[in-house]
This record gives structure tokens, sequence and C-alpha cells, in this order.
């Protein structure tokens, strides 16, 4: 009951802490949070609350270190709360406002560290705010834990002024008590660490909603964001922050460019809306690219490959269903009436049907690819000496191919 009561009382602390942290942020670097967390984190409400979070989690973890701590060195935990609001607190306050006034420092004499660091330019963001806001941040993280070490320090003192004895055994059953949940923010942590690599899944299913977008109105997907270049050049860009959830795809960034092709990258991205800085410092394509390889973003293995793969295969089958029909043509001197009778035609004419891998249904002549995705082709007879054939491809093969997915023919 004890530890509980020592973990609820740091909890609280942290809550209160973490809040006035929240609403310092939004007062003096609303821009580190658009950053961070999205331009909805500058209220603050949403800064407060994330701030309690943080706070939370933080208290949380000094606590149980304190509580083993306690255990070990057979301190009363009355002396622990007591000893960590004496010094945990002070010298978290103390390193915060230090980090900041340091950052802020950094970013007056560099502020070009702090703009590329959060892929952003000086119209976007201020560099003050955002050096100021990381260095406070940071200075949280280092305050509480020299706080933590401080506050051990002295439950030692105090435990050999009372000739107290460690007692390794009571501590080991606190320390196992307290596993299950420095397991889970374990789980969290390597989490978040995961979403700076981003996910090939999340990308391909970014680019089935890219399929379908251009810049002449149609409607952009949620989150999305459109930019042009020039007169001809553009680019429609999705991605998911990573400092979302853990194992939700975060850090992945796809975008769709004028000349049709559908590119994925991996890396950090910093808070929703990261691309936008990339985007207004870089006068074209080729240089977003390379400003995202220069904020140490990778292409997703594995993304390209799929899609030469499928271009490769719906050449060749459009090419087998091209062959039949004029085989068709040849043998029987018109044109097959229905995509049926053209099926009929090459199960009994070519050797090898299984090698074209394609099947009927609703009237379209079908073919998986090895990726999965299906692309289908539309039959069109025009009297006896005449057909089209036109590729009607799933989403997610368009969006893989762009403009290559939209094969056509007429004889």
């Amino acid at each position: 009951m004890r530890t509980a009561a020592l973990l609820a009382l740091l909890g609280f602390v942290g809550v209160l802490l973490g809040a006035l942290a929240g609403l310092w942020l939004a007062q003096f670097a609303p821009d580190y949070l658009a950053s961070a967390f999205g331009p909805a984190a500058t209220g603050r409400p949403v800064a407060a609350r994330i701030g309690m979070l943080q706070g939370l989690l933080g208290g949380l973890a000094v606590g149980a270190a304190l509580a083993v701590a306690s255990s070990w060195l057979d301190a009363p935990l009355g002396v622990a709360a007591r000893r960590a609001l004496q010094c945990a607190v002070p010298s978290t306050l103390v390193a915060a406002l230090l980090g900041a006034s340091i950052g802020a420092a950094i970013a007056r004499l560099a502020p070009d560290y702090y703009l590329r660091l959060f892929a952003t330019t000086a119209a976007a963001r201020s560099a003050t705010q955002l050096g100021a806001g990381l260095g406070f941040v940071q200075g949280i993280g280092v305050g509480a834990l020299v706080g933590a070490l401080w506050t051990i320090t002295r439950l030692r003192s105090h435990a050999r002024s009372v000739h107290a004895r460690p007692r390794p055994g009571r501590a080991a059953v606190v320390a196992l008590l307290l596993a299950l949940p420095v397991a889970a923010v374990a789980f969290v942590a390597v989490g978040m660490a995961k979403n700076d690599r981003g996910s090939l899944s999340t990308a391909r299913e970014f680019a089935r909603r890219l399929a379908t977008v251009s810049p002449d109105g149609s409607p952009l997907p949620a989150g999305a964001t459109l930019h042009r270049f020039g007169e001809r050049e553009w680019v429609v860009v999705l991605s998911r922050t990573s400092h979302g959830l853990p194992f939700n795809g975060g850090g992945t960034l796809v975008f769709r460019a004028s000349d049709g092709t559908t590119r994925a990258f991996g890396g950090h991205v910093c808070g929703s809306g990261f691309e936008v800085g990339l985007l207004d410092g870089a006068p074209s394509l080729e240089e977003f690219v390379a400003a995202l390889r220069r904020n140490r973003f990778t292409e997703l293995p594995g993304f390209d490959e799929a899609r030469s793969a499928d271009r490769d295969e719906l050449m060749a089958s459009s090419a087998v269903l091209r062959a039949a029909i004029l085989g068709f043509a040849a043998r029987n001197e018109r044109m097959p009436s229905s995509i049926e009778e053209l099926a009929t035609f090459v199960e009994s004419s070519i050797d090898e049907p299984a090698a074209v891998h394609r099947f009927v249904v609703d009237g379209e002549w079908r073919a998986t690819m090895a990726s999965g995705a299906t692309a289908a082709w539309v039959y069109e007879p025009i009297g006896d000496d005449r057909c089209a054939i036109r590729c009607v491809s799933a989403p997610e093969l368009r969006a893989r191919l762009g403009p290559e997915s939209e094969w056509r023919w007429s004889e």
C-alpha cells in the first residue's frame, strides 16, 4: 500500500508539473508544439493534456525507482517521498528552464540547425521557439534523472545515519511488482522507436488512397497535402507522424507525383504536417526528394520491387490476351463475340494455360499478380472484324503503376 501511495503521490506531482510544462510551451514555444505534435497541439488545453500524460509517465518512473531504492536501503517510504519533493522537483524545474535558455541561445547563434532538425523554414517556424521548446523538454528529462539520483543518494545517507542495513530480498519483491508497468513502458518505447522506420503495409495503404488523386479539384484523402512546384509539376503527400501510437505505421511518408510515380519513404515524421516545411523549401520535385534524404529518410525496401514485378506481369498478361485474340481471329476469320468465347479458345489452344494465371469473372479477363494485386481487362467486340480491350486494374495496382496500369489496345 505504501508503494502504491508513493507512486500515486509522484504521479500526481508529475501530472501537475506536466500541465505547467504544457502551458509554458503553448505560451512561449507554440512552434515547437506544432512541429512535434501537430498544429492542434498549440492550443493550451491540448498542450496541457500532452504535458499531463508525459508528466504522469515520468512521475511513475521516478516513483518506481525510489520504491525499489527505499526497499533496498530499508528507508521509510515517507522519507523517500519528502526527499523526492526536496530534490527531484526543484532539479527538474531548474534543468527545464536552463535547457530552454541554452536552446534559445543556440537558436540565435545557429538558427539553421533547428530549422533543418525540424525540416521547416523560417517563414513557417521560429528557430528560437523550436530551440527553446526542445531544450525545455530535454531539460525536464535530464532534471528528473538527476533529481532521482540525488534523492537516492540522500536516502542512502539517511539509512547510514540510522544504521539500517540493505535488504535485497525485500527490494527484489518490490522490483518484481513493478516489473509489469516497466515492461509496458518499454513496449511503448520500442514501438515509438520503430515509428521512425516506416511501414510497408501502411505505405501501400497510403498508395491506394492516392491512386485517383489529381490536382484538378478531385477531393484529397484526409491528411494529404497537395503542393505545386510550378504550372505543371505537382505532388500529393500523405504521412503518419512518428509521435503517434506505437506499432501503427508511424514514420511513413508516401507521395504521388505529376509524372505518375508513387514512392514511399521511412524516417522521422516530426508531427502532423511535417512535409509542409520541406515542400515550401523545395523548388522542384527533385529537390523535395533530396530534402527527404537530407533528413535521413530512405525509400522503403519492397515497395519498388512490387511495382516492378507488377508492371512486368501486367505487360506479359496483356501480350498474352492480345495474342489470343489475334490467334482466334486467324482461325475463325472473325473476332470473338465475348470474353467467355475467347477463354474457351485459349483453354483448347494453349498447352499450359496455368502459366497464363488468368480467369474470367463477370465478363472480365483477370490475372493475379505475384504481389496479390488483381488486373482485369474488359473486352469490347466491335462487329465481326474489330474489337478493343482496356485494362481496369484494381486500386492497389493503379496506386503502384499509375498511368502504366491504363493499358488499351484495339484491332
